[in-house]
C-alpha cells in the first residue's frame, strides 16, 4: 500500500518533526500565520524527500488540502491522472502542473542544482553534472549540464538551438495581444525557422493542382514552402509549433491575393484618388495601403471587408473611387462571379477558423494543419481557383 506524507512546505512549525514554514517566496504568495495543526498517522517531509516519495509512487498530501480542524480529506478511488493543459507560471497558457514538475524533477538523470521558469511546455534544469543526451527535434547529440525539457519528458530535450527557436514562437503566441500583430509577429521569426533552401526542397516533395513555381509571386512560394517544411518536420506531433506552419499557409494565400487584386489598384494611386476612402469603416485599411499610407499589406480579414462590402452596398459600389477601381479590376475576368460572390466568405473563414486561432496559444495538431491545407492548397483550393480566376 502507497505511503502518505504531508509535503512540509506547508506545515507550520508546529508539526511533530519541528519542521520550519517556508518562505514566502518559496510558497510563492504571502506569509501565512494560520498554519493547519499536524494530522495524526502522516508524517512531515522535506522537499527532496516528497521528490523521492513522487518517483516511487507514495502519495503526497499538501497541507493545503487539509481542512482547519484538521480532518484528512476523503480518500479517493483510484483512478488515471488527469492531464491538464499546460500553464506558465509567469502568467502564459503553458506550464507543467505542480504534479508534473514533481515527476520531472524525480525522474531527472543527476542532481538538479537550479530549476529555471517554466515557458509554456519548456523548462530549463541545471545539473550538477554534465549529461549527454540527443535533441529530440533536430537529432544532433550534446553534453551539457544545462538541460531543456518538453512537457516535463526527460526523453524529450532540446538543443540550445532548437530551444531558442520554440522560445521565439511560444512568446509570440503567449503574449501578443491581438490577432493581426500575432500574425505579423509569427511571420517576422518564420525566416529563423526555415532556410529557403530547406523551404524549397520540401515544396518539391508536394504534388499540387498547378505547379507552384510557375503560377505563384515570390512571396506566395516562399511562404507554401515554409510551411510544407514545418509540418514535415512535426508530422505526429501536437504542439503549439504547428502555428507558424499553419500561419504559413495563410501567409502565402494573403500574399498572392494581395500581388494579384491589390497590388494593381495601389499602382494607379498616381491616377486615381483612393484618400476620400481612408477613413470608411470596412475598407479604410486597404485604403490607407493604397495611398502609401502605411507600407504593411491588407490582412486577410481586411480584404474580405473590401469585397463584401463592393458586393453589398450598392452606394458605395458607385462613388467610392477605390471600389470601382476594385470593380474594373475584377470586371472580365473568366471567374469573375466567383471573386465577388465566394472569395470574400472564404477568405473570412479561413481567418476565424485557421489564421486566428494560430495567432495565439492553441495547441494544434497535424489534423488542423491537413484541415487548412485542404482549403487552402489541395486541388480545389483557395489558392489553384485563385490563379484560375484570371486577375
Amino acid at each position: 500500500m502507497a505511503r502518505e506524507y504531508l509535503s512540509a512546505d506547508r506545515v507550520g512549525a508546529q508539526t511533530s518533526t519541528s519542521v520550519a514554514p517556508a518562505s514566502a517566496s518559496a510558497c510563492g504568495r504571502g506569509a501565512r500565520t494560520d498554519r493547519p495543526p499536524p494530522v495524526a498517522g502522516i508524517r512531515a517531509i522535506s522537499y527532496n524527500d516528497r521528490l523521492a516519495a513522487v518517483a516511487e509512487g507514495d502519495r503526497v498530501i499538501l497541507a493545503s488540502h487539509i481542512s482547519r480542524t484538521a480532518q484528512a480529506p476523503p480518500a479517493l478511488p483510484d483512478q488515471p491522472p488527469i492531464r491538464r493543459p499546460l500553464r506558465s507560471v509567469e502568467g502564459g497558457a503553458s506550464g507543467a502542473s505542480r504534479q508534473d514538475m514533481f515527476a520531472a524533477l524525480a525522474s531527472a538523470p543527476a542532481e538538479i542544482t537550479k530549476t529555471y521558469p517554466t515557458r509554456g511546455p519548456l523548462q530549463q534544469f541545471r545539473l550538477a553534472q554534465a549529461m549527454p543526451f540527443a535533441c529530440f527535434r533536430c537529432g544532433q547529440e550534446r553534453k551539457s549540464k544545462l538541460h531543456t525539457i518538453y512537457e516535463g519528458d526527460w526523453s524529450r530535450r532540446l538543443c540550445n538551438g532548437c530551444y531558442g527557436r520554440l522560445l521565439s514562437i511560444y512568446e509570440v503566441v503567449a503574449g501578443t495581444p491581438s490577432d493581426a500583430e500575432a500574425a505579423a509577429a509569427l511571420t517576422a521569426i518564420l525566416p529563423n525557422l526555415v532556410s529557403q533552401g530547406e523551404a524549397r526542397s520540401a515544396l518539391r516533395r508536394r504534388e499540387y493542382a498547378m505547379a507552384p513555381e510557375e503560377h505563384l509571386g515570390a512571396p506566395a512560394l516562399q511562404f507554401l514552402a515554409t510551411g510544407e517544411f514545418i509540418a514535415q518536420q512535426l508530422v505526429g506531433a501536437r504542439s503549439f509549433e504547428w502555428s507558424p506552419a499553419v500561419i504559413s499557409l495563410c501567409k502565402a494565400l494573403e500574399a498572392e491575393v494581395v500581388e494579384r487584386l491589390l497590388v494593381p489598384l495601389r499602382n494607379r494611386r498616381s491616377e486615381i484618388d483612393f484618400t476620400e476612402d481612408v477613413d470608411d469603416k470596412d475598407f479604410g485599411r486597404v485604403a490607407r495601403w493604397c495611398v502609401g499610407r502605411t507600407d504593411t499589406a491588407p490582412e486577410l480579414g481586411a480584404i474580405s471587408h473590401l469585397l463584401q462590402t463592393a458586393a453589398n452596398s450598392r452606394r458605395r459600389a458607385a462613388t467610392s473611387p477605390l471600389l470601382l477601381a476594385l470593380s474594373a479590376r475584377i470586371a472580365g475576368r473568366p471567374r469573375a462571379g466567383w471573386i465577388t460572390d465566394e472569395l470574400s466568405v472564404e477568405l473570412r473563414d479561413i481567418t476565424s477558423r485557421f489564421r486566428n486561432p494560430a495567432a495565439h496559444l492553441e495547441v494544434l495538431d497535424e489534423g488542423h494543419y491537413r484541415a487548412c491545407h485542404d482549403r487552402i492548397a489541395s486541388r480545389r483550393g483557395v489558392l489553384w481557383r485563385l490563379v484560375e480566376s484570371g486577375l
